[in-house]
């Protein structure tokens, strides 16, 4: 196990996020470790809500790929790479 030696700037770092969230940094430290074990919140992604059907995600990232390669992205004489209009 090894012990923390905190820096000048760590010690100021939590000083300040301790008074940004109005407690103690102690109180912010025993947070941390008590939040620690939970697990992070995700936001939904795509992919992700197509875990269980994996040959669809397959279909669809085929799809996407044969319709890059076929259609252009910017519209005709665009130069700045927003699109057609």
């Amino acid at each position: 196990m090894s012990i923390i030696q905190p820096t000048d700037a760590g010690i100021q770092a939590l000083v300040a996020l301790a008074a940004e969230r109005h407690c103690t940094v102690g109180e912010l430290i025993a947070a941390q470790v008590r939040d620690k074990g939970a697990a992070p919140a995700q936001l939904p992604l795509i992919v992700g809500m197509f875990a269980d059907e994996p040959d669809l995600m397959d279909e669809v990232m085929a799809d996407v790929y044969r319709t890059r390669e076929t259609q252009s992205l910017r519209g005709i004489g665009d130069s700045n790479g927003q699109g057609a209009n």
